[in-house]
């Protein structure tokens, strides 16, 4: 990388230069450290300001570089007394930054000049008897005015990458005069050089600056490049040159001295300035690197621009680009010990090369090593950030002095990685019963054929992400929803198939925010929930007429509405909403999550936990007190598992010890081996030959796939992102996709299969979730009728069960002296759920017993039950 100044211009003109109104410690006061951004952005201002009213500059370039005369602060002097405490740190400015801590008319003057970007730096950075050449620093800084994220912790100041990164210690090798070239990570994104892909086995090999990129997900991925220091290490020739026992011709003054010397050794060239003596150019930048051979870096690809990448993106709990140091210490950034000082910025054994002793001596353990590997089995190893087996192996390395091969295997299955695609759902766009997936890559419309990506449509000038933008397949036609800033647009697709193509046909905009994550298709209607504090409530949109008509008004600026009984039904704070009906009931709780089950409502209590049944018909509670009250659910999905009586549950929520997954029976209950204690994100549900299969997803990308006893069956790494994390058809099974990941599962049944519910957000399951075939003669399934809630302490409880061929129901309900109490009967609705109320306000505490009588066919079975009244 270099840097042309040619056309740049030094101001002011002649040897004059900027007095500014207050002293050094003034505009950067360390003991005030709440103060610091603040006085930074007023000595740029400061600087413009003086250029502008007294040397009459009125248009600047957009970049500057501001020189301070100082010596800077950007070396820590904790381990010794500093002399400057007080001095100018290096830093970068943009407009953002002038914007927060700058008054407007201060920012307007700086914008009256052009003025977007600079970097300050200080004249010299010679101190304490160290010389430091300026070079790392200018060109530290100048990363960032070109885009580049840092790849050290920009809150603690520790090193992330040593001195193998160039956005970190990497700049400031050989004391700042030689800073490290790009590494494979920065030449990607500053568009330089793109990689191999390795997504197959087989042997590899590259030449010095090779890449070989080896995805784990659509997101992370390895980087494998080889690099060679030309024979010998810049900084160990300088070390060895310093005694003051060696001959003067002999001795060295600085790492100009120690290039010298390299140079004429025929193993790298420079140029020097003649008249500045500036060192400008080096053949070799990797000589400052202690060995030759492999970097292997690990990445976590938030999928950024220059420019777009978030302040500290190597602070997180999952770094953007880790070192796998090969001797396995990933104590780059560390301090040795407590009685030392120093920081290992990295050394030799980080680099993989024949016989690296640091990584034979941390896998002595394993049988048979002999020689260097990069495996799940080994320290370090290929696992993902989540610490997921990944199945990948580099092994059989050989090196020559211009090469460097090994052997790539892939030992578990894993996911298929589509980079940059974002999946949103699959639909059967040609009608032969096959579902393709769709989604967006690069601002279009895409679908993901056998024969790869087909553009539907180019989606510019909107900036389109799956955050911001959902797509529901409606008849023949996609209907796009857009949500950004304050403003949403609603645009209809008709599918074209000679050629193959979206057309446009209708579009509306208006001025508010959608929350996309909560929109409802249903009949010709989409529910479009507002994200805006100005214009709270909600929306309707009609495809056939294209017509948005609302917004409505709630109590609340979050709405959440589900499909019941064909009619919408919109949640409010604790308020339900019936737009088909104009009429609004009030709950005793802030309504959670709601899901529509068959005929009945289920919602959930975010005030203080669990879950409630809701009768709609007569707009009560059914439960007076709230299953797994406990627990604040943040998903619930009903189930109807044929070991139980019906229906079942699943629920992810937190408890005062942390979050859990629950599978309960209909009264709460937990089935064996749950609740599971795991931090998961999002539940996706599948049957695999009738055997319930979880799949819940972790922060880290971890996803887990559990049975109906809570046992993990396998876990895979993938890209996490819960809003574009779904299940669908695919091939003679299952597919899962999360983002551009794909990943074949055996299964043969949804029943759960996107954030919510469906792919188009009706949060609405029919009571059969399984196909059941029950032979003839059968009058209820699984012989099981009970009453629910038990105990009861409201004024009801309910009879259920689930008529196969049952034509009546005689219950008589006696105490436990055997005196008739009272007597229910029913005529059932055959092939799905029935319920018989019974009304206990009347009655007494105690147990009482139900005989049940059911008649069909020909047949006749009865059933005993006890219901309990508890008041």
């Amino acid at each position: 990388m270099q840097i042309d100044t040619s056309a740049s211009v030094i101001l002011p003109a002649g040897a004059e230069s900027i007095r500014l109104p207050q002293n050094i410690r003034y505009y950067h006061p360390a003991d005030k450290p709440d103060s610091v951004d603040y006085r930074l952005a007023e000595l740029v201002y400061e600087a413009l300001r003086i250029l502008k009213e007294d040397h009459g500059e009125n248009s600047l370039t957009e970049t500057l570089i501001l020189f301070h005369a100082g010596v800077g602060q950007d070396f820590d002097f904790s381990d010794m007394y500093d002399p400057t405490p007080f001095d100018i740190p290096s830093f970068y400015f943009d407009e953002s930054f002038l914007s927060e801590y700058l008054s407007s008319e201060a920012v307007a003057l700086i914008q009256s000049l052009g003025v977007k970007q600079g970097i300050v730096l200080p004249e010299m950075q010679n101190q304490l008897e160290l010389n430091v050449a300026l070079n790392g620093t200018s060109l530290l800084m100048s990363g960032f005015l070109l885009g580049l994220p840092p790849l050290y912790n920009t809150e603690t100041g520790r090193s992330g990458t040593g001195i193998f990164g160039f956005m970190d210690q990497g700049s400031n090798n050989a004391n700042g005069l030689l800073p490290i070239g790009l590494s494979a990570f920065e030449r990607i994104i500053m568009g330089i050089q793109s990689p191999q892909m390795a997504d197959h086995a087989s042997r590899y090999s590259l030449l010095p600056g090779d890449i070989l990129k080896i995805p784990v997900s659509s997101r992370e991925y390895f980087l494998v490049e080889y690099r060679k220091n030309a024979g010998i290490r810049l900084d160990s020739l300088y070390q060895n040159h310093l005694s003051d026992t060696l001959p003067d011709d002999e001795r060295f003054e600085s790492y100009l001295d120690a290039l010298e010397k390299v140079r004429k050794m025929g193993l790298t060239d420079y140029t020097l300035n003649p008249s500045t003596g500036v060192l400008e150019a080096v053949e070799n930048y990797d000589i400052t690197l202690p060995a030759s051979g492999l970097l292997i870096w690990h990445v976590y690809d938030p999928h950024k621009t220059l420019f777009e990448y978030p302040e500290n993106p190597n602070g997180q709990t999952i770094p953007m680009v880790r070192l796998e140091e090969a001797d396995g210490g990933y104590d780059i950034g560390k301090n040795y010990g407590p009685l030392s000082g120093s920081v290992n910025q990295g050394w030799k054994w980080d680099m993989w090369f024949p016989k690296n002793m640091g990584f034979l001596d941390n896998n002595s353990h394993i049988y048979n090593i002999k020689d260097i590997e990069f495996s799940d089995r080994t320290h370090p190893n290929t696992r993902s950030f989540s610490g997921i087996e990944t199945g990948i192996r580099l092994k059989q390395f050989t090196f020559t002095p211009d090469s460097a091969s090994f052997t790539l295997d892939f030992l578990k299955e894993r996911p298929e990685h589509f980079a940059g695609f974002e999946a949103l759902g699959t639909w059967d766009f040609h009608n032969t019963g096959k579902s393709i997936p769709y989604g967006l890559q690069d601002n279009h419309l895409v679908c993901l054929e056998d024969t790869g990506f087909v553009s539907l449509a180019d989606l510019s000038p909107l900036t389109v992400n799956a955050e911001n933008t959902a797509i529901f397949p409606y008849e023949n036609k996609l209907i796009l929803i857009h949500s950004q800033d304050d403003y949403c647009l609603i645009r209809q697709y008709q599918i074209q198939e000679n050629p193959f193509k979206a057309i446009s046909a209708t579009s509306t905009s208006r001025s508010f925010a959608l929350d996309i994550g909560s929109l409802v298709l249903y009949d010709k209607t989409l529910f479009l929930p507002h994200h805006d504090a100005v214009n709270p409530g909600f929306s309707l949109y009609q495809i056939d007429r294209d017509l948005v008509s609302g917004p409505f008004s709630t109590v609340s600026d979050s709405s959440r509405a589900l499909v019941y009984d064909h009619s919408l039904l919109v949640s409010s704070g604790n308020f339900l909403h019936y737009p088909d009906e104009g009429r609004v009931e009030q709950l005793p709780f802030t309504i959670g999550k709601m899901v529509s089950y068959s005929d009945t409502l289920i919602v959930t209590d975010s005030d203080h936990g669990g879950f409630y049944y809701y009768d709609v018909t007569a707009g009560r509670l059914i439960n007076t007190r709230a299953y797994q009250q406990d627990l604040i659910i943040d998903e619930v999905i009903p189930l109807d598992l044929p070991e139980t009586r019906g229906p079942d549950f699943l629920l992810l929520g937190t408890h005062e010890t942390g979050k859990s997954l629950v599978l309960t029976d209909s009264d709460g209950h937990p089935w064996n081996g749950f609740p599971v204690k795991s931090f998961y994100d999002a539940l996706r549900v599948y049957f695999d030959r009738n055997d319930l299969r979880i799949m819940a997803l972790k922060t880290d990308g971890q996803v887990d796939i559990l049975d109906q006893s809570g046992t993990k069956l396998s876990s895979y790494t993938i890209t996490p992102k819960p809003f574009s994390f779904f299940l669908s058809s695919y091939g003679s099974g299952l597919a899962l996709f999360s983002e551009g990941d794909r990943l074949e599962i055996e299964g043969d049944s949804l029943h759960w299969a996107y954030p919510n519910g469906d792919l188009w957000g009706t949060r609405y399951l029919g009571i059969k979730t399984t196909a059941t075939d029950y032979p003839g003669g059968i009058l209820i399934a699984k012989d099981l009728i009970y009453n629910y809630p038990n105990p009861v302490s409201d004024e009801k409880t309910y009879f259920r069960y689930f008529a196969v061929e049952a034509e009546y129901v005689d219950i008589k309900i006696y105490d436990l002296r055997g005196k008739f109490v009272e007597q229910l009967q029913q005529t059932p609705i055959q092939q799905q759920w029935n319920e018989i109320p019974w009304d206990i306000r009347a009655l007494d505490s105690g147990v009482y017993i139900a005989k049940i009588t059911i008649t069909g066919s020909g047949r006749e079975k009865t059933f005993i039950i006890k219901p309990a009244i508890l008041k």
